[in-house]
């Protein structure tokens, strides 16, 4: 019996499916910032490729040597940097391979801290300008920090690149904040600054 070109095609693709190895995709569901970090739990799907492609186990492991049989989304809260190793096995007991991922999660905002520099009387009120300057400790197991900025006197905020002067009399209120990787943001804070004179 003759096979048409439509029929051939459809004979080759068959036999291509059947040779590949299974494949697994992963799925990540959570708040999701820059660079793949999350500022939430993250629920894992994991999955076959395509509906050709017929598993009859997807498992996963944290450390490679632990393996558990996927059954249903699962949740990762821990924060920090998680490994997650998945693997799929069809029904002719081929092994995928072994394939990672990581899974970052950082919950915390940052911590914006202030330090002012200039002359003080002993009222506390400045008597010469005086230079501000904003700085955000990193955690090296957190998302890292996005921006800061500032705002003088309730203006439109700007971003903070270097230090800056207060040379105005009377008080002046800075509001500052930083914005991390995984998008928290840290609430506004506010500092009062009182110039008397400049002498």
């Amino acid at each position: 019996m003759e096979t048409n070109d439509t029929e051939k095609t459809h004979i080759y693709r068959t036999s291509i499916w059947r040779s590949l190895l299974p494949i697994t995709t992963i799925e990540r569901i959570g708040n999701r910032g820059e660079l793949n970090w999350f500022n939430s739990d993250v629920q894992i799907h994991l999955k076959p490729l395509t509906k050709q492609i017929k598993l009859k186990a997807i498992r996963y492991s944290f450390d490679k040597k632990n393996w558990k049989r996927y059954v249903e989304p699962f949740t990762v809260s821990h924060e920090g940097i998680t490994t997650l190793y998945y693997y799929g096995i069809d029904y002719k007991n081929k092994h995928e391979t072994i394939n990672k991922v990581e899974i970052k999660i950082d919950k915390e905002s940052p911590k914006t801290e202030a330090r002012l520099l200039g002359k003080k009387d002993d009222d506390g009120f400045y008597t010469s300008c005086v230079q501000v300057e904003l700085s955000v400790t990193s955690d090296p197991l957190k998302s890292g920090l996005k921006t800061t900025e500032y705002s003088l006197d309730g203006e439109a905020f700007s971003i903070y690149l270097r230090p800056f002067y207060i040379e105005e009399m009377g008080i002046t209120r800075i509001y500052y904040r930083s914005v991390d990787l995984a998008g928290n943001k840290e609430q506004v804070k506010e500092l009062i600054i009182k110039i008397k004179a400049l002498l």
